[in-house]
This record gives structure tokens, C-alpha cells and sequence, in this order.
């Protein structure tokens, strides 16, 4: 099983609260539910992606800034590797923890942020 969290959960950033407290219930969940699930040979993990250039995220930025360019590149300065994820990056990994790969991850966050929940997210 693969939660999807965010690494929102773990990390500061100004009015997101509601939306913090919910991934990091996914996350909280996902942990408890692999000690229950276990015994049955289940291994639950998550995913905390950091922020991903999808269409809703172009969308959001260029509805809600003037400037949406100056928006991507006020988010991407946030990020250790100074880039913006590709749904592909959430792919990847989500296939990582569907395969055989990933055998004795069990209860475990997966970051896909660019560094961000580690770095410059002040």
C-alpha cells in the first residue's frame, strides 16, 4: 500500500496548517497501520512529494500571482536541487514502492522534494 503524504508534513511554510495537519495524519497513519498490517505480509509506506509543476500547480500560480513566473522561481529557490518536481519524479517512486525493490522498507516516508523538507525552507 502506498499513502500519499507531503513533505508539508515536515516542514514549516506559512499559512498551509490545515493542509500540514492532514499530511501528516496520512503520514501518522501510514506508520500505525504497518504495525497492524504486517503480520499479514503488507508493507504500507508513503510518499511526501514536495511541490510538482502538474497542470493544477501552472494553473494555481497563474490565477493567484501576477507575476507567475516570479512565483515558480520564488518556490524553486526553496528547493536544494533549485527545481521544481515532474509528476514522472512521483512515478518513479511510487513504482520503486510497488517493487520487490523496496522488500524491507515498511512504515516509511518517501521523499520526492527536491531537498526542500532538509533544506532552505525557511
Amino acid at each position: 500500500m502506498i499513502n500519499m503524504s507531503s513533505c508539508i508534513a515536515e516542514i514549516r511554510l506559512a499559512r498551509r496548517a490545515s493542509y500540514s495537519a492532514t499530511k501528516g495524519a496520512v503520514l501518522a497513519l501510514t506508520k500505525l497501520m504497518q504495525v497492524d498490517y504486517a503480520v499479514y505480509n503488507i508493507r504500507i509506506n508513503a510518499l511526501l512529494p514536495g511541490t510538482i509543476f502538474t497542470p493544477f500547480v501552472e494553473n494555481y500560480l497563474s490565477t493567484s500571482y501576477d507575476n507567475p513566473d516570479a512565483a515558480i522561481e520564488a518556490i524553486k529557490k526553496r528547493q536544494l536541487s533549485g527545481e521544481l518536481g515532474r509528476p514522472d519524479d512521483v512515478a518513479n517512486a511510487a513504482l520503486f514502492l510497488a517493487s520487490d525493490e523496496s522488500k524491507f522498507m515498511m512504515g516509511s516516508p518517501l521523499y520526492i522534494d527536491g531537498g526542500v523538507t532538509f533544506g532552505k525552507n525557511a
